[in-house]
C-alpha cells in the first residue's frame, strides 16, 4: 500500500510510524488529527510524508486502508454490512454506506452481489 515510496530520511520515518500507527488503529480512527497527536507530529507533516511515501494525502491513504479492510469484510466474511460498519468504528451504518459508496461507486451491500466469485 506504499506506492513504491519515495520518502527518504525523516519523512521516510514519519510514514514508517503512521504506517503501523494505521495498520494497528485503522479501525479505530480515520482522523489524521488523532495520528498526528499520537505520533507526535502535524496533520502537515503526516501529510507530506504521506505524500512523498505514496503520492497521497494522508486522509486518502488512511481511507484506503479502511477501504481494504471493508471490501476485505464484506467478501471473506458473513459480517451484514451494518456489523462492517461497526467492526470498522462507524458510529452509524449509514456513514458507513456513504463513505464506501464515496470511494467506490456502490453500496457495500451491491458490492458484496458484484464481487466474482461472492457467496
Amino acid at each position: 500500500m506504499t506506492g513504491g515510496s519515495t520518502a527518504q530520511g525523516p519523512a521516510a520515518e514519519v510514514f514508517r510510524r503512521l504506517f503501523e500507527a494505521v495498520e494497528r488503529d485503522h479501525m479505530v480512527t480515520r482522523r489524521v488529527e488523532d495520528y498526528a497527536a499520537a505520533l507526535g507530529y502535524s496533520p502537515r507533516t503526516l501529510s507530506r510524508a504521506t505524500l512523498a511515501a505514496t503520492g497521497m494525502s494522508a486522509k486518502k491513504y488512511i481511507d484506503e486502508r479502511v477501504l481494504l479492510e471493508a471490501k476485505r469484510l464484506l467478501l471473506h466474511s458473513d459480517l451484514a454490512a451494518k456489523n462492517v460498519a461497526a467492526e470498522l468504528g462507524f458510529a452509524d451504518p449509514s456513514d458507513f454506506t456513504k463513505f464506501f459508496r464515496l470511494r467506490t461507486g456502490t453500496t457495500p451491500g451491491e458490492f458484496r452481489i458484484q464481487a466474482p466469485d461472492s457467496a
